[in-house]
């Protein structure tokens, strides 16, 4: 009974709240968020999924795009935008790992379904779910400049690991899938003569500007694609 009392208390605590809260302004909006999330936990659209279990703790190397660490990201879920969340991208299971702590104060660690999942953030790169005719749904970082954008797939393999060293397989290094989205077309390049390519009409133009600034086009960094692209625009525009 006591259980029942403090149930229907809570309850209607939390519809005066709601019904305060069109008359708030939105700094305390904010206060009362965040007194809801302490007192009733996070936003359950977001903490919903499978909990992580990492299978690979005897493996060599990690999984995980850049550091395996947690770092401050955003999510969006359902269409609906997460910021200053602590996210891992999972290269060689194509996961996103998210960590959230709660009233109990300990780490929890679940994987939101990929079906929910539209874009994320993480290092300042932009990572998006798409799907091309003829490709598989996929997650891709995208760099973009006027009409043109990269889009790079990163992943990771495992191999076997040798028993007489305990080590149950060894994580390589992340590998970069590189495609151009050109006139609604995604084209895949491995160097500079398969990405001059792209641009018929104007190839030698491209090519010669990558050879004459050293564009290694497989070890490039971001800003190193991003003033590519930049040229190519400048080029195609004449």
């Amino acid at each position: 009974m006591r259980m029942n009392i403090c149930l229907l208390f809570n309850l209607i605590s939390m519809l005066t709240a709601f019904q305060l809260k069109g008359q708030l302004p939105a700094e305390k909006i904010t206060e009362l968020d965040a007194f809801f999330d302490e007192q009733y936990g996070p936003d359950q659209s977001l903490v919903n999924g499978a909990r992580y279990y990492n299978m690979h703790l005897l493996a060599s190397g990690h999984k995980f795009f850049g550091e395996d660490e947690f770092r401050e990201g955003k999510l969006v879920l359902d269409n609906r935008e997460y910021n200053d969340v602590f996210l891992k991208y999972n290269l060689y299971e194509q996961q996103i790992i998210l960590r959230y702590t709660y009233l109990d104060q300990i780490y929890h660690e679940i994987i939101p379904s990929n079906s929910r999942i539209h874009e994320f953030e993480l290092d300042g790169k932009v990572f998006r779910k798409c799907n091309f005719p003829g490709t598989d749904t996929l997650i891709y970082q995208i760099i973009e400049a006027d009409d043109l954008a990269f889009y790079f797939h990163w992943s990771k393999t495992l191999s076997p690991g040798s028993s007489k060293e305990y080590i149950m397989g060894e994580f390589h290094q992340s590998k970069r899938d590189s495609y151009m989205l050109r006139n609604s077309t995604l084209h895949k390049f491995r160097g500079a003569k398969s990405f001059s390519k792209i641009f018929p009409e104007h190839q030698s133009e491209i090519l010669k500007y990558i050879r004459k600034n050293i564009i290694m086009i497989k070890q490039a960094t971001d800003a190193e694609m991003i003033n590519l692209l930049r040229q190519c625009n400048i080029i195609i525009r004449g």
